[in-house]
Order: C-alpha cells, then structure tokens, then sequence
C-alpha cells in the first residue's frame, strides 16, 4: 500500500473486515497464513495526484456490499463520495485466509462500471459511520452516515416496506428521509469528529459522538435483527478539548447481574477520562486515567480484555507513539479504580503517533487481533499465545474436574 498521512481506521462490525484509510488510498488488511498484509482497493476510476482521500466506510448489505470513498478532487477544489462494488468474497470461515477477488469497481475499458455511483458533497466530511437502522414505518436503511462541521448526511440502500425484492439502488438520504430513520441526529449540529457504535446483550444499541467543541452525547435505542431503531434515550458529557476518540465498554460481571455501559474518551489537549454508569442519575464524576495527561495528544482508546480475566482493559494511542493500559483494580465499595500498568505489559513502541487503536478477529482464528495505526504504518498484535493457552486449559479444567 502507498504511504500518505495516515486519516482512520474503520471496522466493519458484521464481517472480518477492517479498513485503512491515507491521503492518497484505501486498503483492506487480510491475513495470508501467518503474515497480514494490505489490499488496495479502487478509489476512483481517474485517480491522479489531484486526488486526496478524505475517509472511508463500507455499506454492508447482503448482496450489495459498497465500498464509500470520500476524497477531495484538488484540481476542481471539490469534494465526492465514491461508492463502488467491494471486492468479493470476504471470508468468513475460520482456517481460510481472507482472499479477495481483484477490485470490479473499473471496467477493462477503463470506464466506470454502472453498479458504481459519484456524488458530490457541499464540504468535506469529518467521520463516516456504517449503520443498518430501520424507520418506524418499516423502511430499513443499510449504509453509511457521513458527519459535517454542522450536519450529517446518509448514504446507501432504502429497502421499502412491503416490497420483496431489495433496492438496487444506491441514494443520498434527503433530509426527510435522514429525519424518518434518525429523527434524533436531524437536529444535531455540533461537529462530530469521532463515532463509536455498538450491540447490546438486550436487543439494545448504542452510539456515541465525539465532537471537537468539546461535547459528547450518548444514544441508546433498542435493535431488531441488527437494525438499530429508536426512540433514543440520550446522555451528554463534556471535556475540555476536541474528543479525538469514543469507546463504549461494560464491565463484564459473572454472576449474570446486568452490567452498566461506561465510556472511555480521549481528548486533543492530552487526556483520557472514563465517565462510568452513563444512564445514572444523578451522574458519576468522570475518572481521569493516571498519567495520561502526560501526553501533548491522546488520539485513540479502546477497551479491551487483554489478559483473558472476563474484564476489559483500557488501551491509549499518544502522540508519543506509546501504547498505554489500564486496569480496573476497584476499590473496596465497589467502584472502579484504574491502574497504569507497568510498560512492560504494552512492549510497543511506535516512530510517530499512534492516531487510532481497533480489535478485530482479521485472521478468523477466533481470537481478536490489536490494531494500531501509525504515522508510520499499521501494526497487527496477536494474543501471547502463553496467555491463551493457560486460559484455555483452565477452562477445560472446570469443564472436566478430576473425579474425587
């Protein structure tokens, strides 16, 4: 893959897909027996040097897999959304590796296919987030939503109520149409810069939006075979910078009790809070992570069980190209407590900032990969197989007590 300035990370929830986006191309990483490499997929069909990538996201629709490309033509100083056809198939099965066929976004003439579509966009978009959402009048939306400084725009697939056959057909959501599937987004007009979206055990979804005028808000709708749908129950908070990055995380509690949603937040000035319970009320004081503002920048968080105990860890991306964890050490009356773990539990070094941190099962192996992303290139962390295999053979110890 060509090197550029490195602009997102973007994983797409319902297949073992993840995305890397520079300036200059987007690439999809899969794995190659024991070795990860980058695909380069098809931005535009007359791409040159006048051409700067903006961002990039994936429609995910059975049958109608997009891949949504925004870049900026410098030449006519304006901004398009590509969507083409994403190179198929995407596997699935554990073992195999994670082929793709050559891009079909281009005909052998050189001329762009019909099945692909251009759209022009007013300004540049700031984050894309893939969505399945359906209306309260049945209409069921598969694509992707592209935030602006003061608005957001969809993009994608509209299958109709009542209709059998699915739409072929690619469209720009208008502002009705935006406001029937996200009638709590329509009025949002603070400029997102980070989006986080995530299922719920309960039929629950949640997203969160990071702004760079310091505001969070927190969305939690109830989801219908993966279609998110509201009415949205909301929670807003605030730091005191850009939010550079938004996670959402439960603590993972084995006797069944059901777990409360926390937040983990990275800001642009060099800090990282977790805001705990978010639906509490009244609402509990934020948790500044120990040391982390040590940093000019903190890009990225994640929350992650690194150590296979049942709970999540929290990881930072820096701009001092560190990798940063935590762990919940509680306290004796029950709340959290996060502890900076010693460096040698994230023996990872980068030459440049660590801009944006994902986990995602790439190789199919049933274990997540960590995947950091650079100024100076994307690295792929797999689980310490001591780790795992000390998990497993506990596990199988319970499964199948020794007899007395």
């Amino acid at each position: 893959m060509r090197t550029g300035v490195f602009a997102g990370l973007k994983v797409v929830l319902r297949r073992s897909c993840v995305l890397v986006t520079t300036d200059r191309a987007v690439a999809h990483i899969v794995a190659h027996g024991d070795a990860y490499a980058s695909q380069e997929l098809p931005v535009q069909e007359d791409a040159d040097e006048g051409i700067e990538v903006l961002g990039s996201g994936l429609i995910d629709s059975p049958g109608r897999m997009r891949l949504a490309v925004a870049y900026a033509d410098v030449a006519n100083e304006k901004f398009y959304l590509q969507v083409s056809p994403f190179p198929q198939p995407l596997s699935t099965n554990a073992g195999e590796d994670c082929a793709t066929k050559p891009p079909e976004a281009v005909r052998a003439d050189g001329k762009q296919r019909q099945d692909s579509i251009r759209f022009e966009l007013v300004s540049a978009p700031t984050d894309f987030l893939s969505i399945h959402a359906e209306a309260t009048n049945g209409d069921i939306f598969h694509g992707v939503i592209l935030f602006r400084t003061d608005s957001m725009v969809g993009f994608g697939f509209v299958d109709e109520r009542g209709h059998t056959s699915p739409s072929k057909q690619c469209i720009r959501l208008s502002n009705t149409q935006f406001a029937t599937f996200f009638p709590e987004f329509a009025d949002f007009t603070h400029p997102v810069i980070s989006s986080f979206l995530t299922y719920g055990p309960e039929n629950e979804g949640l997203i969160t939006f990071g702004c760079a005028d310091v505001y969070i808000r927190v969305f939690q709708g109830s989801v219908k075979n993966k279609l998110f749908g509201g009415p949205y129950i909301t929670s807003d908070f605030q730091m005191d910078g850009p939010v550079t990055s938004v996670t959402l995380f439960t603590e993972r509690i084995l006797s069944g009790a059901k777990s409360s949603w926390n937040l983990l937040a990275t800001c642009a000035i060099g800090y990282a809070l977790v805001f705990s319970d978010l639906f509490k009320s009244p609402p509990t004081a934020p948790e500044l992570l120990p040391e982390s503002d040590m940093f000019d920048s903190v890009f990225a968080g994640l929350a992650v069980d690194v150590d296979l105990d049942g709970k999540a860890e929290l990881l930072l991306g820096t701009d001092q190209g560190s990798l940063v964890v935590y762990k919940n050490v509680g306290t004796r009356d029950g709340r959290s407590s996060w502890r900076l773990q010693p460096k040698k539990r994230s023996d990872f070094e980068a030459f440049g900032s660590v801009y944006c941190l994902r986990k995602r099962d790439v190789n199919n192996d049933g274990i997540d990969e960590l995947l950091l992303a650079t100024s100076t290139g994307v690295f792929v962390l797999e689980m310490d197989q001591n780790i795992l295999y000390t998990k497993m053979e506990r596990i199988l110890g319970l499964a199948n007590p020794k007899a007395p």
